[in-house]
């Protein structure tokens, strides 16, 4: 099991609105780092500083370890001047928004944030100067249009905001928002082929990655029917010839 511990303004006192307002954007971006939704829960949280250790809970904790990974090793390659390809706009702008809250002072990086495994120091990424510039000047490009799209609804959220996950026959995981009025129907559509209707984001590379939805529909599928079912229901089929007559003349004797 891994966690992500987050410190801010490391010795000396802590605005608190900057902490929450930065703690919030964090898992936001952590949100946009999952396929499913994740509860993400505090373990552990020291004062003097402000430091939080946050992981995931129950069934979630591996989505949670994924994140926090792709999170940190993202973060090594906005360092290197390099864009992760597998991060979403919804990830880029969480993490500027949390960088414009916690942007470097003259006496060095304000926050910090470090991977845990086992208990066990990983891998420490600083938002310095350098990090800072990297995150504030990476503007994603996506386009939003109205539309739909295929999938099935393999994950529903009610209490963290109306949320749901679109798992399409190719490609990644969409995420949904929707109002409530729509709640009852994303619910009822849990695990099943379903059509999402609304307003569809694009990324620069033309992935559909979040959809606000307006509507879901479930897909029709065709009923199945059975030989047996079917025996009989022409009984003029072979023109009054017997049976073997007739395969033996349209296939050839067996």
């Amino acid at each position: 099991m891994s966690a992500l511990e987050f410190e801010l303004d490391a010795g000396q006192p802590v605005s608190a609105a900057d902490f929450f307002t930065a703690g919030g954007d964090l898992l936001k971006a952590l949100d946009a780092l999952v396929d499913l939704p994740v509860n993400w829960v505090i373990r552990e949280l020291r004062t003097g500083s402000a430091v939080v250790r946050i992981e995931g809970d129950g069934e979630s904790v591996e989505r949670a370890d994924a994140a926090f990974f792709g999170l940190v090793s993202g973060l090594r390659l906005v360092r290197s001047g390099q864009h992760p390809p597998e991060w979403s706009p919804d990830v880029v702008n969480s993490l500027r928004s949390f960088t414009r809250t916690t942007a470097p002072v003259a006496k060095g990086p304000r926050a910090v944030l470090r991977l845990i495994v086992n208990n066990e120091e990983i891998e420490t990424a600083q938002v310095d100067g350098s990090m800072a510039e990297q995150l504030l000047a990476w503007q994603p490009r996506e386009r939003l249009f109205q539309g739909s799209a295929v999938g099935r609804l393999v994950g529903v959220n009610i209490a963290r905001g109306n949320r749901a996950s679109l798992k399409p026959r190719l490609g990644r995981v969409i995420h949904v928002r929707f109002p409530d009025d729509l709640a009852d129907d994303f619910k009822e559509a849990l695990y099943s082929d379903v059509e999402v209707s609304g307003t569809l984001r694009r990324d620069e590379f033309d992935r559909v990655f979040h959809i606000s939805a307006d509507r879901v529909d479930l897909m029709s599928t065709e009923d199945e029917i059975s030989w047996t079912q079917l025996f009989g229901i022409d009984p003029n089929f072979t023109g009054g010839q017997e049976i073997r007559k007739y395969v033996e003349e349209s296939r050839g004797e067996t």
